[in-house]
Parts: structure tokens; sequence; C-alpha cells
């Protein structure tokens, strides 16, 4: 791994400098960019004749080793294989062809498509091209082999022979899969950040699917790209704007918002609703189901508490907009505006781009309505004169927006931090959320059901991220609070980042809890639960329904009766169930050191551990015995801390990398912990896209050996 994280400091000289010099006949800028980073193809709009070179050997799905040669942007750039040993053959045969004698008569049927020789004229070296177009002696070409094109006058154009016809190009068209330009557009920094991620820099691509290029006759890839290892696709999420097909839910219009603490009305999004009862919801629900993850976008967002989603797949919101146009300039019955009050469905204007939309009444005052949109969210003061009826057809299609409320944060438990609200906002407006409803309740002052769900948000979840903005802790807290009692230092940290425990030196019992249900090269999806340091360090399982139930079992055994003769038999290794002080509550621990009537335990769901006095100890059924631990211990694979060791900044830099954010770990091996009786698992973790282990090689340092060491001296 170390010659991994070398390759940063490695600068490659490419063999042939076509793909790097960028030539300036053919850069072009998209808004906002300069020329230093911008290459392009100026093609041919009409019809292009067959490309009659070969298909480059890619592979679906198979990692292949790359350089990009020429990079336009984000879906536009080609990649080069690393592996140069056939490009060098293709260029020392094209240098032979370029020098034989030619027949000039072949130049006049050059036309778009056709494959020649091409004279590049920075370096005065001869390319295999194709012409993109062709104006009377003047020809655009791509060069294959690289991707990037040139002006080309006829003077310097060769016929191919068939030897290199044969032999496929060693560049390949690409875009960055998951980013569809009929769907979105890219922020102009993207298009600078792209091209700092991979100039110049060993690539990893997998091809995911191929489709023809529109004006080039060659394939493009769409590719999943890994550098220094760093998933560059979800780094470059960030850049990417989504196109909403309707704009009612993005445009937070002025007089719909309303101030929580310490917020400014720029961004903030509310029913002002009636306090009175209103009638009940005519229309049907959503169509969502618990615990089914629905990709939507946050239409509408109030506050953590109250947003609401629309569904990403917009089909059936199109057909409903269409229908809604339609009915909305039919002939109209003007006494039905008489019978509208709270609960009504209707249709109503949207002032800001005059279309008719699907509407619920939340009040009335006289002639004037507060209404909500029910496709997207947001709410508006809406006159009588712009209030239609709702026919039967558009009555009877559920809502393509529900409303939500982040789930584990009950609002009657607890309060924002003022700062919670912009980070909310920040975390999912403009994208691709994926939603799990848990459970379902009937909004107090509106007529619609409200759903508790998990976000989750460019592979984060949102839910854990937020954590930090809640007072107080939830009640699950032992792998969040890390108290101070158990924390420790490592040379140059502070208390406020590290938890570890302090262990027995002795012998410990057989550990008599199962073993976590951990498979090696099974990736899990985890959160760390308590982070001591690279060595050291507890996984904790996603999916908490097991830690749930676990969770329920202790308190009602705790409270059951109690056979206190059990104590006297509790030494290192010993299950139990402890009381945690900071919320009061039960969890499954195992004794790590006893003196008298003090105990060191750890919580083997969480990792965490705590000074115990034994009228906070307990005893464990076997019911809870036989429950797998819903926490694993782990180390970084990799570094060996007999071979090395961390760097001090390196512990502050694990642990930011790992809090609150949900983690991909993946066993490599196992070995029992010397001084706790739990397995100890080495594992690669990869987070938001990143590969960890790749990133910490830096803070190590590896021992200098004995022979190199006597060298030294």
């Amino acid at each position: 791994m170390a010659n991994i994280a070398m390759q940063k400091y490695w600068k490659p000289v490419a063999k042939e400098p076509v793909g790097i010099e960028h030539p300036q006949p053919e850069t072009f800028l998209p808004d906002g960019q300069s020329e230093s980073n911008m290459t392009h193809l100026s093609v041919s709009k009409g019809n292009v004749n067959t490309c009659m070179y070969k298909k480059p050997c890619v592979s679906k799905h198979k990692k292949e080793e790359v350089y990009a040669s020429c990079i336009g942007g984000p879906n536009f750039f080609w990649c080069q294989y690393a592996n140069t040993e056939e490009l060098s053959e293709v260029s020392r045969l094209a240098q032979e062809a370029a020098h034989t004698h030619q027949d000039t008569t072949f130049l006049e049927t050059l036309g778009p498509g056709s494959p020649c020789l091409a004279l590049f004229s920075s370096d005065n070296e001869w390319y295999r091209a194709q012409v993109l177009s062709r104006v009377d002696d003047e020809f655009n070409v791509v060069f294959i082999d690289y991707g990037n094109e040139c002006d080309i006058n006829i003077k310097n154009v060769r016929s191919l022979p068939q030897s290199l016809l044969e032999k496929a190009p060693q560049a390949f068209l690409c875009s960055l899969n998951g980013f569809n330009e009929s769907k979105g557009s890219w922020e102009d920094e993207g298009y600078d950040e792209f091209y700092n991620l991979l100039v110049d820099k060993q690539l990893r691509v997998v091809v995911i699917y191929t489709e023809d290029h529109s004006e080039i006759a060659v394939p493009q890839y769409a590719v999943e790209i890994e550098c220094e290892g760093m998933a560059v696709n979800a780094a470059m999420q960030k850049y990417w704007k989504p196109v909403a097909k309707e704009s009612v839910g993005l445009e937070h219009p002025q007089a719909e918002t309303f101030l929580q603490d310490g917020q400014s009305e720029s961004y903030m999004t509310h029913l002002s609703v009636s306090e009175g009862n209103v009638k009940n919801c005519m229309y049907k629900k959503p169509i969502i189901s618990k615990n089914k993850k629905e990709a939507v976008y946050a239409s509408c967002i109030g506050d953590p508490n109250f947003f609401w989603c629309q569904y990403a797949n917009t089909e059936e919101l199109s057909e409903v907009s269409r229908l809604a146009q339609e009915a909305a300039h039919t002939q109209q019955d003007t006494t039905f505006p008489e019978t509208l009050g709270p609960g009504s469905p209707c249709l109503a204007l949207f002032s800001s781009d005059k279309q008719w939309y699907r509407a619920q009444v939340i009040s009335r005052v006289e002639d004037a309505f507060n209404i909500v949109f029910i496709d997207y969210g947001n709410e508006c003061d809406v006159n009588i004169k712009n209030v239609r009826p709702l026919p039967q057809t558009l009555q009877e299609k559920a809502p393509q927006a529900f409303l939500c409320s982040l789930y584990g944060f009950d609002k009657s438990k607890g309060s924002w931090d003022d700062k919670g609200y912009d980070e909310f906002y920040n975390l999912v407006v403009d994208k691709e959320l994926r939603v799990t409803v848990f459970n379902t309740e009937d909004h107090p002052e509106l007529s619609v059901p409200r759903y508790a769900v998990e976000l989750e948000c460019e592979g984060v979840v949102v839910n854990t991220l937020m954590e930090k903005y809640w007072k107080p802790v939830a009640k699950e807290c032992v792998s969040i609070e890390h108290p101070e009692t158990e924390t420790f230092l490592e040379a140059g940290q502070s208390e406020s980042n590290m938890t570890h425990l302090r262990l027995s030196k002795g012998n410990v019992n057989t550990f008599m809890y199962k073993k976590p249900c951990v498979s090696k090269h099974k990736m899990e999806e985890v959160y760390a639960s308590c982070i001591g340091g690279p060595n050291f360090f507890w996984c904790q399982y996603a999916n908490t329904e097991e830690l749930s139930e676990v969770s329920r079992l202790a308190q009602e055994a705790a409270h059951a009766h109690q056979d206190t003769t059990f104590l006297e038999t509790l030494g290192p290794g010993s299950p139990c169930l402890a009381l945690f002080s900071s919320d009061n509550e039960w969890y499954r621990a195992q004794v790590l050191s006893r003196v008298d009537d003090e105990f060191n335990v750890v919580f083997i769901d969480y990792g965490n551990e705590c000074d115990i006095n034994i009228k906070n100890v307990r005893s464990l059924p076997q019911s809870l015995l036989e429950k797998a631990p819903q926490a694993f211990l782990c180390s970084l694979n990799g570094f060996n801390e007999s071979k090395g060791s961390w760097d001090n900044e390196g512990y502050d830099e694990f642990y930011n990398l790992l809090v609150n954010k949900q983690l991909r770990v993946a066993v490599i091996h196992t070995e029992d912990h010397p001084e706790i009786a739990v397995p100890q698992y080495a594992v690669e973790i990869e987070c938001e896209g990143v590969v960890v282990n790749t990133l910490m090689e830096k803070y190590w340092k590896g021992q200098a050996t004995d022979h190199a060491l006597a060298k030294s001296l």
C-alpha cells in the first residue's frame, strides 16, 4: 500500500505529449472557465462515416489502469491505458508508415469518420487520427490514441496501413457515470475541480455502460473513477445541479417563509396553518411503504421535523401537471368556491410561473385562501379568483410529495441547535436522496400523514450527521457521548475526541457472548461507535433493528427480580447488564476488571467502557447471551504497531474521518485481542467513496530495519 501512497509525488512523463499539452486550437470555454484546463472536439454536426478502427479493449465492470489523456469536462474526457507498450509500438509503426511512399489519390476520399495518419505540429510526430470534418483542404481530426483534436492541412495527412487499422485505439471516450446532462448541469467550479482531480494522475476506471456518441463515430463509456483511493464520482456530486422538471417546490417563494430561532428568511418555507380543525383530506395517501427505500428530492424544506419529499421519478408528476392545466382552462362552476374550507382539495394558480397545481386548503379568510401544494409541499396565499375545482381524475391520483420528519428526533424530547437548521437545509437541498419510512402519524394541524424517515444523501445518513445539533442526546447514546471517565490521551491529542478502555492487564475469563456476525471480505454497513485510534476502534452495524430489540430486552431484564448472589462470581470476562449513568439505561456489558465492589466494564454493543458500582450491575438472561454483539473491535488493516507508529496528527485525522459517518468495512483477517476476551478484526474502511486505509498512510511511520539503521549510523 506504500506504493499507492507515493503515487501523488510521482510525475509521469507522457511518452507522447498529445494528450497532455492541450493545444490551443482545440480549447473551448464553458461559462466561467479559463482556457487553461479545457480541451474539446469541434466536431462536424453532420452525419459521419462508420468508424473503421476496432473498438477499444475495455470490458464492463473490469477495472482498468489509465491516465486522463484529454479532459473536456465530466461528461467528455478521454482515458489512455497506463500500460504504454502497445502505444509505443503503434507510435513506431506510425512514423515508419508516414515516411513511406504515399498514394495521394486517397486524400480525395477522406471525409468524416475516415481513419488516417496526421502530423501533430507541436512535436512533428505522426499519430493515428480520425476525420471529424473537412472544408476543402482543411481537416479537423481527433487523435484516437489520445482524444484531443486538431486542425490539419491536407499536406500533413497520410494514409493508414492495414497493420495500424487492426490495432485497437489506446484511448477511449468517457463520461462520468451518474450525471446525465439532460437532467442537470455542472456548477462552474466543477470543471476546474474535475480537471485537477484527474490531470497527471494514475486512475482506475470501471465501465458501467456504453453508448454511441451522438457526433463522433466512437463509443462513449460511462465510467466510475477511483483516484488515490478516492471515488471521483462521489466527490463530484456536490458540483452537480439536477434540473427539477417542476419548479414549485424549489423556488421557495418569499410569501411562505417563516423564521426558526437564529434563521434568516432566505431559505425557510413552511405552512402558516389554521389552528382549528380541518376537513378530512380527500386526496389518496402517498404511495410509500415502510422500510422500503424511495429515491426523492426535498421539494420543500422547513426544518428537520417538517419537510416534504417529492419522488425523483417525475413521470406521474408530469401527467398530473398536464391534466391540471387542462382542467383549469375548462368552463368552471363559479359556485364551487363557496364550499371551500380547510381540508378541501382544489386547483390553485402559482403566481411565480402562472401554472396550475393541485392544492389543499389550510385556512380561509373571506376570499383569501392559504393553501398547500400537495405535490410539492410549499404553501401560498391565493385569491378566490385563482382557485378552480379539482376533477375526479386528479383527485384519484396519489400526491407526488409527502410530509416528513427526521426519524429519531422527537421534538417533545429535545430541540435543535440554531446551526442545525442551516446544516439540514444545505445537506438536502437540490440533491437526490433516498428515504426509508420507519413510522407514520397524522400531522396535528394538517390533514395529511407525516412520515418519520431516515435520509441518505450521497452515501451519508443525514440522521447521523444531524445528531450533533440535537439537544439533548438520544437515549441510545452510549456510543455517542464518549463519557469522560473512559477517555485517554495519545501523544498530541486532546481529550475531546478520544475514548478507550482502561483494561485489566491480568488474564480474563473465557468470552461467553457469541462472536459478532462478521464474514471475511464481505462489506458491512457500520458506524464507528467508539474510536480509540487507528489500531483500536469499535464498529456498530448501521441496521439497528437487532440493537433496538436487545435494548428493549435489556430494560425488561434489568427491572425483573434479581438473584444478588450472582454478583459474587463476577470477574474479568463475565457477561452482565450495566447501568450507563448518562441516560439511566441498561446495556449488555462484559467485565474487564474488578476491585472489591467496583467494576470496569465494556459495553459490548458499542465498545466504550465505564466504571460501575456493584449496585448498578444485573445478571444477564440466556436470551440476551445468545444474541450476537452489535459492535465489534477493529484495527485498520495494513498497519502493524510492532512495525511502526502513528504521527500525532494521525489520531485526530482518523477520528474526523470516521465520526458520525456511515462506513463500509471489509474484514481482511481476525486475531484475538491480547487483553480483552474478544476477537479483533483487521478491516479496510470506505467512507463517502474514500478508502480510509489509503488516506491514513501519510500519517504512518514505518520502523527502519536493523540493516537500514546500521547503514544510517
